[in-house]
């Protein structure tokens, strides 16, 4: 869509699970998994409407979850994958040479690549290529089991989302290293995709709740009408 109201279809042309869509380096870049070949995939395209495989790599068993750009680089992450790029065409190797936790959300920001992921993790990068051993974003998530699927930087910090004791989580960080508890513990279920817009930060749980910040410390929880499940969101700055 050129105004987010009349929509066009597309596919990739495979039999697909697309996981998350970025653009950048003049493409949009499409990633999950081939289901045909049950193995990590990535689809690029120019305008939007007609997508091309992308040779990147293809892990058995294996989803790429999420991509960000910075450094002047794509970093694509997921299912024990990372993956860097820079010009979204040429994919390196996959960068993870032992198997390590799953990692559903990455952003750019302040100088660093974040990562966030299955039990509370986080993997923090200067450069895509050379990363932190794993480490819980917060203490009490080795106590308490967390799960993050998402994560934006916006505004001078970064705001991780999930759940925690099956109840939605905030996590708010300066550089990716340090970060706070857990700011929010509302809704029954998790948080599933953020978005920043000029400090302000909205999360959504793919079901009918959303929750809404202005500085990622102190969140609202609200409902969208008619019952609508949403499982995306996105900013236009």
């Amino acid at each position: 869509s050129s105004d987010g109201l009349l929509w066009a279809r597309s596919n990739t042309g495979s039999n697909a699970k697309v996981t998350d869509i970025i653009f950048s380096r003049g493409l949009y870049l499409a990633m999950g998994m081939n289901m045909t070949a049950n193995a990590s995939a990535i689809w690029g395209s120019m305008e939007g409407i007609v997508y091309f495989n992308i040779p990147a790599p293809a892990v058995l068993n294996k989803t790429f979850r999420g991509a960000a750009f910075g450094n002047g680089r794509i970093v694509a992450v997921g299912d024990d994958l990372i993956s860097v790029s820079e010009n979204g065409l040429v994919w390196s190797p996959n960068l993870l040479s032992v198997p390590t936790y799953d990692m559903f959300g990455v952003a750019y920001g302040g100088g660093v690549f974040v990562a966030v992921g299955e039990m509370g993790m986080v993997m923090v990068s200067p450069d895509g290529i050379a990363w932190s051993p794993p480490f819980y974003i917060h203490p009490s998530c080795g106590v308490d089991p967390c799960h993050l699927n998402a994560v934006v930087h916006d505004s001078g910090k970064f705001i991780a989302v999930g759940d925690q004791l099956s109840m939605g989580a905030v996590f708010v960080s300066q550089n990716g290293l340090a970060w706070t508890g857990n700011v929010y513990g509302d809704v029954a279920t998790s948080l599933v995709e953020v978005a920043g817009c000029n400090g302000t930060f909205v999360a959504v749980t793919g079901m009918t709740e959303y929750a809404n910040s202005n500085d990622g410390i102190f969140w609202n929880t609200g409902t969208f009408p008619g019952g609508a499940q949403i499982q995306g969101v996105a900013c236009r700055p």
